[in-house]
């Protein structure tokens, strides 16, 4: 099972074709009440008429300006899966200079998806997977008629690890809106063989309250995946294993189990362990993965 650090992305790394949905922010500019402006990464929404000289973030900003989430051009890098950047048709993104042998996209919308790497003029990894889940077409009219479903994470892994390549990500949806919720480049650690059993499960962070007469108001939140696994290490790995799961506490992180990998199982979020040093030449890891939103 591989566990991936993901490696920090600056602004300054990333080139897309991507666009703000609002105008950037210009000082000396009067904002109307609901007025929306990109700033410092993030969108912002007016409060008040009569905006002028309040910039977004600052001090005594607070009762000016509310932080409205992500831009849509830094959606996918802003640590949340649930945040979207997305584009007409095609979505593209360029991060240079990065080594990173393994690169996730989650909650991706798309038809294709592909990753190409090199480092200068050299190519040296070029993948292109169809995202198009066709493991419940069972017969030629399920083929033709049914409405396609498509697969939501799209994992490229076995990159050079090669520091100063350029990783351009595509992702393809012709006559439709591309979308990627959280781009996770990152270099892996195998964190022992897995074991049959995994458990995957999900959190829904939703309200449900009820009238006196039983009608239900429904309050939509977040949803998030949890998996817990188990793995086979050898005792002479136990320490460096050890070190490495204490080096990401608090620290969310990719997790790709299930064997054979499933998307389902993959996972974004927070790992809590514990090893059980169990035979002479061989410990037990469990390892449960609680996804972040």
């Amino acid at each position: 099972m591989n566990i991936v650090r993901p490696t920090a992305i600056t602004p300054s790394m990333v080139t897309t074709n991507a666009v703000n949905a609002h105008a950037d922010y210009v000082a000396g500019t009067t904002y109307a009440s609901g007025a929306q402006v990109t700033y410092d990464l993030k969108t912002w929404l007016s409060l008040q008429d009569s905006n002028t000289g309040k910039t977004p973030g600052a001090a005594g900003s607070e009762a000016w300006w509310s932080d409205d989430g992500p831009s849509n051009k830094w959606a996918m890098f802003d640590g949340e899966v649930g945040t979207i950047t997305t584009r007409a048709d095609s979505l593209a993104v360029t991060i240079t200079p990065i080594g990173a042998p393994t690169v996730a996209l989650l909650n991706v919308r798309a038809k294709t998806a592909q990753c190409v790497s090199t480092h200068g003029v050299t190519g040296v990894y070029n993948k292109t997977v169809s995202l198009w889940d066709t493991s419940l077409i069972s017969d030629w009219t399920e083929y033709f008629f049914s409405d396609p479903e498509f697969r939501t994470e799209a994992i490229f892994e076995g990159m050079p690890n090669v520091p100063g390549q350029s990783i351009t990500l595509t992702l393809s949806a012709p006559g439709a809106t591309a979308q990627c919720g959280m781009c996770v480049p990152g270099v892996p650690f195998d964190a022992g063989g897995e074991l049959l059993g995994l458990k995957r499960s999900g959190t829904d962070y939703s309200t449900v309250t009820f009238d006196t007469f039983g009608a239900a108001t429904i309050k939509r939140r977040g949803y998030a995946r949890k998996v817990s696994t188990q793995t086979v290490l050898p005792n002479t790995a136990f320490d460096r294993i050890a070190r490495r799961l204490d080096q990401i506490a608090s620290t969310p992180v990719l997790v790709l189990s299930g064997q054979p990998r499933f998307d389902s199982t993959v996972v974004y979020g927070l790992v809590s362990y514990s090893l059980d040093l169990a035979l002479y030449s061989y410990s037990y890891a469990s390892i449960e993965v609680k996804g972040l939103i």
